[in-house]
């Protein structure tokens, strides 16, 4: 350790060192302890007991851990830092662990960054660990920068660290709205913290912004809305991950709480004391709840978990209201949560549909992993053109296959102009498209979903199904379909590459297909069209 006029190759020298530290681009600079280093068989989980050299067929490494003198909060900046260098050609490792030696765990968050080179010889090198504290560093007992010094031969390892340092600012804040933000460079994401003026309804948005850069809310932090007495509603982002500890206890006027899609863990107390609160949606991404969450919210009669798989819950008293409370649980789960510790407890476990809103088309999961598209009681005054995808999928969650077209799902839209079906249904409910205009419908499975003979208005009347090449004759003849005999005009799609787009003057555009005109497509009020599932725009 160069600057405090020491170098050693041998471990019984290298046990607790102190190293001063000074002041750097006028931050905050810690002082920090080397707890020990020494030199090691490759392999080893740090040293606990240092040991003098080895034998010169292995791998040398030699190991520095520095442990600031300070107490980490949450949002604070900090910069970790040192300097190397070594005759051989070695290898450089540090990390941000939660002790020393063999008991360390190394702690990973996306907030933290580094800057290093793979491998070194000769000149000082600079490395540098930069990051911003998150609940989660905090929780895992953020402490010790290991630093681990490898020799890539088999040489006798010499190497010299020089200017280590730890520097640490303030977080980065912004109010916004009247709600308290933690802003995290690094990813561009925001947490909610506490000190807002949180009374009445209370919406937290997706998305602040600062300056020129915009950040994600992700995270409502330990206490953020603790003891709000005042607040009587919450509307949580879509963008949400995770909810800390005590995050919305003692909210005394909270009825109801949506937790949306996305979010993995409740932290222990979030919802605790709330005597008001009479209902809560738990979202098909949550893997955990923490103990105590709901404890004491005696009013609680409906809890809504939309997950397939029972969260961990590992307090009996994460919930009040077990005997009075009735848990709904996604169709084909019931067995599951009456078999699951803690859940069990629920008296009353009944099994629903579970529904979700994908760009503005409404699913149905179903338990065998298939989606079904159901009506969403769409405006009859909206001009649509739809494209349904082959999957659904619930944020952070599993794809749902789309295979049917549920009873009445598009009846009374009088502006559904285009829809596009892929190539995964198959079937079409009654009414799906009833009171829909004259329509063109792209299918794009071979083989003809099961309809009847209520599936299109007016017998199918100047209905244009295009379905696949060679597919005309199947769908012609297929049970359901061959009832609407020639009033649906059957068209054979060609490949894609058959179709391309030639665009003339005064806004207009030319589908052409082989060469041959399929039809001219007016741009000049703005309009927008599907052709086979893909959007055409001006």
């Amino acid at each position: 350790l160069r600057n405090g006029s020491f170098e050693s190759t041998d471990a019984s020298d290298l046990t607790e060192y102190r190293v001063g530290m000074g002041t750097v681009s006028g931050s905050q600079a810690l002082p920090a302890t080397i707890i020990q280093s020494g030199v090691g068989r490759s392999g080893s989980n740090g040293l606990e007991i240092p040991v003098p050299v080895i034998t010169t067929t292995s791998k040398r490494y030699m190991q520095i851990y520095v442990t600031p003198q300070h107490t980490w909060t949450l949002g604070e900046r900090f910069t970790f830092q040192f300097h190397v260098k070594a005759g051989i050609n070695i290898q450089i490792g540090y990390a941000l662990t939660d002790g020393i030696g063999g008991t360390a765990n190394t702690i990973t968050d996306s907030n933290i960054k580094k800057t290093t080179v793979s491998s070194i010889t000769g000149d000082w090198e600079c490395y540098r660990m930069t990051g911003t504290v998150t609940q989660a560093m905090i929780d895992a007992g953020m402490k010790t920068i290991t630093i681990t010094i490898r020799n890539r031969g088999t040489e006798q390892l010499t190497a010299y660290i020089d200017d280590v340092s730890w520097t640490v600012t303030p977080a980065l804040t912004l109010n916004d709205g009247g709600i308290n933000y933690i802003l995290y460079t690094q990813t561009n994401t925001a947490t909610v913290v506490s000190g807002g003026d949180y009374t009445g309804e209370v919406t937290i948005p997706e998305t602040v912004t600062s300056g020129n850069t915009t950040y994600t809310v992700t995270a409502v932090a330990n206490d953020a809305f603790h003891n709000c007495q005042e607040m009587t509603a919450i509307t949580l982002p879509s963008t949400l991950k995770t909810i800390g500890d005590n995050a919305f206890r003692a909210c005394y006027g909270l009825k109801y709480v949506d937790i949306p899609e996305g979010v993995t863990t409740i932290g222990e107390y979030a919802f605790a004391n709330n005597p008001e609160l009479r209902g809560v949606t738990i979202p098909s991404t949550i893997t955990s709840i923490g103990s105590y969450a709901f404890k004491n919210c005696t009013s609680m009669v409906s809890v809504y978990c939309n997950a397939l798989t029972p969260p961990t819950i590992n307090e009996l008293e994460t919930f009040s209201n077990y005997s009075h409370a009735t848990l709904y649980v996604r169709e084909g789960a019931q067995a599951a949560y009456e078999a699951a510790a803690c859940w069990r407890e629920f008296s009353n476990i009944q099994e629903r549909a579970y529904y979700v809103t994908v760009d503005g088309i409404k699913y149905r999961l179903n338990a065998d992993g298939t989606a079904t598209v159901v009506n969403d009681n769409y405006d009859p005054n909206e001009t649509m053109y739809v494209a349904i995808p082959e999957t659904v999928t619930v944020p952070g969650g599993t794809p749902y296959t789309v295979t049917s077209i549920g009873e009445d799902a598009f009846a009374g839209c009088t502006n559904l102009w285009t829809i596009a079906l892929p190539s995964t249904i198959e079937s079409i409910g009654d009414r799906a498209f009833a009171d829909i205009p004259a329509a063109n419908i792209y299918m794009h499975s071979t083989t003809p979903p099961s309809i009847n003979t209520t599936v299109f208005p007016n017998d199918g009347y100047q209905r244009h199904i295009y379905v696949s090449q060679g597919s005309a004759t199947a769908y012609a003849e297929a049970e359901g379909w061959v009832n609407y005999g020639t009033y649906l005009d059957i068209k054979e799609l060609g490949t894609y590459s058959d179709y391309k787009l030639v665009f003339g003057d005064n806004h207009t555009a030319t589908v052409m297909q082989n060469n041959n005109n399929v039809s001219s497509l007016d741009f000049s009020s703005g309009k927008e069209i599907v052709f086979d599932g893909y959007q055409v725009v001006e």
